[in-house]
């Protein structure tokens, strides 16, 4: 224990995660404590440092997983309705979320290969809501107006399918492995089926 403190790598990793965690924490309050969810409100929430300033720009995993719990702004049903246009996120928003998504997805990706995952059931239900995170978004990407999600393709495309693999490779893994986990792969088959008939 004394030798983990004093590696000075491990105890800024170890503070970061910290620090990450906290805003996380207070992200999540407000999400269920604000009555009205302003967007504007919401990211402001998070540190400057983490946010998100151009949409071309790469997203880190610490800003990822920030943006992330953002995602009732686009997973919440009751804002495909026509009366709640108005509440509907912005288009620039959506592209973060669905965005970090895929960051976290491919997170992911690469500790399966690596063999690095602790606990494959924290994984797996990381991994899905990410993946609902990306269909929710893209689903957004076909009923919002305006200019078209930038990042995210047609549906059919690598871009768009890729993550899709992913999630699916990974859930397929992680089955294979842990008896629980066919009930995230049937889950996650059933977002996939969602996915293809409504865009």
């Amino acid at each position: 224990m004394q030798l983990y403190i004093q590696d000075p790598s491990t105890l800024s990793k170890f503070s970061d995660e910290l620090h990450v965690a906290r805003c996380l924490q207070k992200l999540l309050c407000s999400l269920t404590t604000v009555p009205v969810r302003d967007e504007a409100f919401l990211e402001a929430q998070i540190p400057l440092s983490l946010q998100v300033t151009s949409l071309g720009s790469e997203i880190s995993l610490p800003s990822a997983i920030l943006y992330i719990a953002l995602h009732p702004l686009l997973t919440d049903s009751d804002l495909f309705a026509e009366q709640n246009f108005m509440n509907r996120p912005s288009s620039r928003l959506v592209h973060i979320i669905t965005t970090s998504a895929s960051v976290i997805i491919d997170h992911f990706t690469q500790l399966n290969e690596k063999n690095s995952i602790i606990s494959i059931w924290v994984a797996a239900e990381r991994i899905l809501v990410a993946g609902a995170v990306w269909a929710a978004g893209l689903m957004h990407r076909k009923h919002l107006s305006g200019p078209g999600l930038q990042g995210v393709s047609n549906p059919g495309t690598g871009v768009t399918l890729d993550p899709i693999i992913k999630v699916s490779s990974l859930l397929a893994s992680f089955a294979a492995r842990w008896k629980a986990g066919s009930s995230y792969v049937t889950t996650w088959n059933a977002v996939v089926d969602s996915i293809w008939q409504t865009i």
